[in-house]
């Protein structure tokens, strides 16, 4: 690249534009480099002087890469001036290579609060697996002297005092573990297991134990996968919602590497769909051009649908994650303090023992009130109030849409007893397993406070 030091004052504007607009291709959400011309185009069409030669890809990928060094010599730098630091890391596989990557982040004070840098993202194929012993030398190869991050042996000995990772048995192996290593040369090292994965493997214990909240997450899988495997199925679920002029949520992701707030937001689609969902199927089953091996994944999809007693299992297990759910958030912050920690828990704990209260007598704030079982002349359905299309981020004068579900098994107000009964005794397992995993933050007296 030119030296921005030797070219005229106008090419170095010039330049500078250009490098902005890469800059900001690069980000997330990212563009592919072939856009580069295009971006650079329209500034041309607005009025803006550019050089010429300098809006292809090659110019794009070295503007980027050139910009990737000046931040790795920043954060170096920043890392070098610092008293102490902390280290993040976090396995994960592409999704396209399948390739084992290892992301490290950094994490120092800066004017009183915590900052957090990605230093590197390491490819543990080309380092030998994804195994403790070749995690700990991807981590020091960093901080060597002619790493990305070069630090003295004696610096970062003593300046790291921290590190944080998920609770797999790599990372805290009693003998072995990454942490375990990293803490050999270091007494000092705090292990930090991250928040967010315990709250997570909280929930997992609790729904291991109860087998109506497993038949939620299957029964939500199985619909995803569909989706995800049949482009015409999901095209009839919109035509069903256009019909019952409600807004079709597209189900995302809940399972593998996801938080607690992404399983909330899954069902909630999930619940808002319900009636798109049960006309579509239908309708799928009634045409005769559907083959027969979805003819047969739907037909029991379908039945469960028409379930009263599932849906009022989904819409209990939703109440729990709804309450679960900012407590989550709060984890995910960026810039997360440790005296937030605990009022965050004791809110979320206090919640949720407000929840497991409730009874059928004095339901306040629950899912179940969106779908309220109806008698009228000599029928019962199920009616349920939606937002009509395209009202949904209207702040005043809404409209609604009143949905009638027809042809509902186990229509009747046991299914809400034992909904509301399965939703206690959940929040009873639940409540223990927070306190045991966070039983070192709720310790004001603990040493190992975040430990």
């Amino acid at each position: 690249m030119e030296n921005l030091l030797t070219i005229t004052q106008d090419n170095r504007e010039a330049l500078l534009k250009m490098i902005r607009t890469a800059y900001e291709m690069a980000l997330k959400p990212s563009m592919p480099h072939s856009h580069f011309k295009t971006l650079i185009k329209c500034q041309r069409l607005n009025g803006a002087l550019l050089l010429q030669g300098k809006d292809n890809n090659k110019a794009a990928r070295e503007y980027i890469s050139c910009i990737a060094s000046a931040i790795q010599e920043k954060v170096a730098k920043i890392v070098n001036e610092t008293n102490f630091f902390s280290i993040l890391s976090d396995g994960s596989q592409a999704r396209k290579t399948k390739d084992e990557k290892e992301l490290i982040l950094v994490r120092v004070e800066r004017e009183g609060t915590p900052a957090c840098f990605v230093v590197s993202l390491l490819d543990m194929n080309s380092l030998g697996g994804m195994n403790a012993n070749t995690i700990k030398k991807a981590i020091d190869s960093i901080f060597i002297e002619t790493g990305s991050v070069p630090l003295t042996a004696s610096a970062y000995k003593y300046k790291l005092v921290s590190a944080t990772a998920d609770g797999a048995c790599v990372n805290f192996g009693i003998y072995n573990g990454v942490l375990t290593q990293l803490k050999k040369d270091r007494m000092w090292l705090i292990k930090i297991h991250c928040v967010n994965h315990r709250l997570e493997l909280a929930i997992k214990d609790a729904v291991k134990d109860i087998s109506q909240y497993k038949e939620c997450e299957r029964f939500y899988i199985s619909i995803f996968n569909l989706f995800r495997n049949s482009g015409k199925l999901k095209c009839a679920v919109k035509k069903a919602a256009e019909a019952l002029n409600i807004t079709y949520y597209t189900l995302p992701k809940i399972f593998g590497t996801r938080f607690i707030s992404h399983r909330r937001h899954g069902f909630t689609k999930l619940l808002h769909n319900w009636p798109s969902l049960i006309v579509g199927f239908d309708n799928t089953l009634a045409d005769r051009d559907t083959k027969a091996d979805m003819r047969a994944k739907l037909s029991g999809l379908s039945k469960r649908l028409h379930d009263y007693r599932l849906l009022c299992m989904v819409c209990s297990y939703l109440d729990i994650l709804e309450k679960l759910s900012p407590l989550s958030l709060v984890f995910e912050k960026q810039m997360l303090m440790v005296n937030e920690l605990k009022p965050a828990v004791d809110i979320t704990k206090a919640s949720l023992a407000e929840l497991s209260h409730e009874d059928i007598d004095n339901i306040i704030d629950s899912y179940l009130l969106k779908f309220i079982i109806n008698e009228k002349d000599g029928s019962t359905n199920l009616l349920s109030s939606y937002f009509k299309e395209g009202n949904e981020l209207k702040k005043s004068n809404p409209e609604f849409v009143e949905i009638e579900l027809n042809n509902m098994a186990n229509l009747n107000f046991e299914c809400i007893h034992s909904a509301i009964k399965i939703r206690k005794l959940a929040i009873e397992i639940i409540l223990p397993l927070i306190n045991d995993r966070f039983s070192s933050l709720l310790n004001p007296y603990s040493n190992q406070w975040i430990g």
